[in-house]
């Protein structure tokens, strides 16, 4: 049995709150890129990015690669979402192969839910991440 660990991306994670659960239906089904595996694929850990790199954003990534990696993963698996949105995507991917050889990065875990193309997948997550949501500002405003 192949193990594997998933990178999910921040900002669709953390900031819209997916919980991955394409994800997993995909990996408990064979589906997606998990199809590849033909001796099955047990699921070790779900990390998600650092957000999106300033200088540290390499580092920070790497960190927490090893979580995963001391827990001798086969593989890590970039989430679809992060694949649809990451521009640091094949930095990441170069990163982990120079300090983790041994573990293969493979690009996706589902496929697009069904009747929706990646165009209109794209777009709608768009439209969730520029929606304005209130802040510590809109609190302590008055009080400033």
């Amino acid at each position: 049995m192949t193990r594997i660990g998933i990178l999910t991306c921040s900002n669709i994670t953390q900031d819209l709150g997916c919980p991955a659960s394409i994800c997993l239906k995909d990996l408990r089904a064979k589906g997606g890129e998990f199809a590849r595996y033909d001796d099955g694929a047990e699921l070790v850990g779900i990390i998600n990015c650092a957000g999106c790199p300033g200088i540290l954003g390499s580092e920070k990534l790497v960190h927490r690669i090893r979580a995963l990696a001391e827990l001798d993963v086969d593989a890590i698996h970039f989430s679809s979402c992060l694949i649809d949105f990451c521009p640091f995507k094949e930095q990441y991917r170069k990163m982990i192969g120079e300090r983790y050889p041994g573990i293969d990065v493979v690009f996706g875990t589902h496929d697009p839910p069904e009747g929706i193309t990646p165009e209109i997948f794209i777009q709608a997550v768009r439209e969730l991440v520029r929606q304005p949501k209130p802040g510590m500002i809109d609190l302590i405003k008055p009080f400033v």
